[in-house]
């Protein structure tokens, strides 16, 4: 009888399982960050916040690229208020660690809507080895008046 590992990590857990007859296959799959939120700037009456949710990587072995999972959302205090909510990813430069682009084709929006919360999620490509993070903006309008805010994840290398 031949043995297959097949290794999981998450994160920075590692876990080897051996496996009856197969192919050798490794997937690495990190899990969601915790959400980052911060509260919007303050206009009186109302109390809204912004969030980031992510970064999550999936690759198979073999592969230089894989998933990148994020998203972001708005949400407000008894649900009032029209939300929009824009979020995007950067990926670090190789040559000046203080710089940062905003991947093409990552950056989606939804909105305006009244829905509380306003969430938005996303999968797109990623390259193993390469640094990114989520940036989530958002935006309320109620009664005539605008707030808005934005957070942005820690970086993670995929």
């Amino acid at each position: 009888m031949r043995r297959t590992a097949l290794t999981l990590s998450v994160g920075l857990l590692g876990l080897l399982v051996l496996a009856g007859p197969g192919v050798a296959l490794e997937i690495n799959v990190t899990s969601p960050q915790k959400p980052v939120t911060v509260q919007m700037q303050p206009v009186p009456g109302l109390k809204c916040s912004v969030t980031e949710y992510g970064p999550s990587f999936d690759f198979v072995t073999g592969s230089g690229t894989g998933a990148i999972v994020y998203g972001g959302g708005v949400s407000c205090l008894n649900g009032v208020g029209i939300k929009t909510v824009n979020v995007y990813v950067q990926v670090r430069s190789s040559t000046n660690p203080f710089e940062w682009f905003i991947k093409s084709s990552t950056q989606v929006t939804t909105g305006p809507r009244r829905q509380n919360p306003a969430r938005i999620t996303v999968m797109n490509n990623a390259v193993r080895g390469h640094t990114y993070r989520v940036v989530a903006t958002g935006t309320v309008t109620w009664n005539g008046k605008e707030t808005g805010g934005a957070t942005i994840s820690e970086a993670w290398t995929a």
